[in-house]
Order: structure tokens, then C-alpha cells, then sequence
């Protein structure tokens, strides 16, 4: 009898805590590229063996987090490692988080972040990403982003930019529950997506956050005040971006070598051609007309000392056959 009371007790406990255990939620799948993916089930996919591969990472069951310091702020318990899959998406598409349930008292933002896997996100931990913003709704017109998700089938969509660089990154989907005015809750979860297609495009610098830390230090409201009627979301903005460091090109080199400097005369060219030869003639020997003028520029001065050594040549000859005639004529005065 004790032990059937206890099981009863036992029961009536587990029966008490299910609601609440079932009113919170999680991913049931993701639709990137067009196909559908089954999403980690904290419930089944733990017990299966061979662990099935999924592109969303790990997440321990449907529970908050609430430390935000806490390393599970950024993909939820056990996210921090890789999944097996990465799925491909097209820059410019669209990604569809569907999840499983969501209770309507559970109100607040709904909001997306991507990180560079920087490679490979099977082996990226999450705790290391830098995480910029490229979704977000809060409280609009009376209306709740988590309000608008349920009417939505309980599902939501973003867009990956079409400027965006091509690469793996980290998609991370998020549900922050304000009903608790001591403490907001936090539900985290995380896609990993091959970007194809994309621009050249990074996010700004001051686009980029840290998780754990992009809420250290911000006032949630109280949405139960009767001065509620707007707030608005916590930094940082949607991201901007900018052509990357990476794919911006080099400088063209010249296609003209530099010109000469001008602090030095430069060597005079060499003449393309011989220089072309005097049309002038030599003058005879002995006679009294000027010598040849001198050549031109191109010339060497070898040439110069050549044509003074053929003018003493010839004066020497003449004076030669002056002193043969004096000794002839004088040879036959004698002999007469």
C-alpha cells in the first residue's frame, strides 16, 4: 500500500509539472534553400543510436536560459559544439524556423544573428563567433513579435543578406520571454548554413557583438506596467556592411616604366646610324686649299689625327723631290 501511495504521489507530481515543462518551446525543423530539415529533438534524438545528423545544433530540452553570462547564451546547452551538417543557402534566400509550440503568456522579441564559422562550423565553437544582427522585431502597434509567430503557424523568417560574402556561418534563431518581470528568459538555437553566391560584403565593425555579453547591462521593461506602450530593442542595430578587406584588389602596377630622374644629366644616346661620309674631296697635295672640314659630332676624334698625319706625309714627299732635282741637275753641271 505505501509503495502504490508513493507511485500515485510519484504520478500526481509528474502530472502537475508537465504543463509547464510543455509550455515552453523549441526548433522542430528549418527550411534553408528550399529544403526542409528536421531540427535537434531533445526528447528522442538523444537516445538514438547512431546519433542522426542534423544541421541545428544541440539543444538540451525546451527550457530557458537565464544566466546571460552564461557560454550556453550563445546556441543553448551543448550548442557550443558543431552539428554534423551544414546546409546550402543561396545569398538573398530565405530561412524558416518552425518550432514545435510556444505559450501566447510567453511575450518578447524574436531576433537572428549569423557568425562567421570562419571554415568549417561542424568544428566552430559558437562561444568564439562574432555575431551581428540581421533581424529583429519587438513590440509594434500593440502586437508582440512572439504574438505575430503564433498567428504564423508558430513560424518565422528571415532573409540572409544578398551582400553578404560567401562562407559557413552560424544562424542564430532567438526567443526572449519578458512575462517574468525578475527575469527574462532566453531561448537560443542555431543553424549551420553554407552561404553561396554571395557579394563581397562583411559586416561593419561596429555591427559586431559578443554571446555571452550583448545584453550585460540593458533594462528589460516591465510589460505588465500600465505605462508600457513601447521599448526599444537592445543594440546593437541591424547590421550594416562593407566590401571586405579581404576581395578589395591590389593596386595595378605601371605599365610604363618610371621616368628618369632629373638630378642627373643622362648619357647622351648612341647614334642609330654610322655617320655618312664627307662628299667632299681631299685636296691634292701641296696645294694651298683649306683642309677638309671636320666631321660631325658623331665622329671620333681618331678620325681627326688620321687626316693631320696624311697632310705632313705629303709635304715631306714634295720636299723629297725638290732635293732629288737640286742633286740631279747639280751631278750633270759636274759632269758637263
Amino acid at each position: 500500500m505505501i509503495a502504490l501511495s508513493l507511485i500515485a504521489l510519484a504520478t500526481a507530481l509528474g502530472s502537475s509539472l508537465l504543463p509547464r515543462v510543455a509550455a515552453h518551446g523549441y526548433v522542430q525543423d528549418v527550411t534553408i534553400g528550399g529544403k526542409n530539415y528536421p531540427a535537434w529533438d531533445p526528447n528522442v534524438d538523444p537516445y538514438q543510436d547512431p546519433l542522426p545528423q542534423r544541421v541545428m545544433r544541440k539543444v538540451p530540452d525546451d527550457g530557458p536560459v537565464i544566466d546571460i553570462t552564461s557560454p550556453d547564451m550563445a546556441c543553448n546547452q551543448g550548442g557550443e559544439s558543431g552539428a554534423a551538417l551544414v546546409a546550402d543557402a543561396a545569398a538573398g534566400s530565405q530561412v524558416t524556423f518552425q518550432m514545435v509550440r510556444w505559450p501566447s503568456d510567453h511575450l518578447g522579441p524574436v531576433i537572428h544573428y549569423m557568425a562567421d564559422c570562419e571554415g568549417d562550423c561542424t568544428t566552430f565553437d559558437a562561444t568564439k563567433g562574432k555575431w551581428f544582427k540581421i533581424y529583429e522585431d519587438g513590440f509594434d502597434n500593440g502586437l508582440w513579435a512572439t504574438t505575430k509567430l503564433i498567428a504564423n503557424n508558430l513560424a518565422v523568417t528571415v532573409t540572409i543578406p544578398a551582400e553578404l560574402k560567401s562562407g559557413q556561418y552560424l544562424l542564430r534563431h532567438e526567443l526572449i520571454a519578458l512575462h517574468d518581470i525578475t527575469q527574462p528568459q532566453y531561448y537560443p538555437a542555431c543553424a549551420q548554413i553554407n552561404v553561396t553566391g554571395g557579394g563581397n560584403q562583411e559586416p561593419d565593425p561596429a555591427s559586431i557583438v559578443s554571446i555571452p555579453g550583448v545584453y550585460s547591462g540593458f533594462k528589460w521593461p516591465d510589460i505588465w506596467s500600465e505605462d508600457f506602450n513601447s521599448f526599444a530593442l537592445p543594440s546593437p542595430a541591424l547590421a550594416k556592411f562593407a566590401a571586405s578587406a579581404a576581395s578589395s584588389p591590389a593596386p595595378a602596377p605601371s605599365s610604363q616604366a618610371p621616368a628618369p630622374s632629373t638630378s642627373s644629366s643622362p648619357a647622351p644616346a648612341p647614334s642609330s646610324q654610322a655617320p655618312a661620309p664627307s662628299t667632299t674631296a681631299a685636296p691634292a697635295p701641296g696645294t694651298s686649299s683649306a683642309p677638309a672640314a671636320a666631321p660631325a659630332a658623331s665622329s671620333t676624334g681618331k678620325a681627326k689625327c688620321k687626316a693631320r698625319t696624311t697632310k705632313r706625309s705629303a709635304s715631306e714627299k714634295a720636299a723629297r723631290r725638290a732635293r732629288r732635282h737640286a742633286a740631279g741637275h747639280a751631278k750633270r753641271h759636274h759632269q758637263h
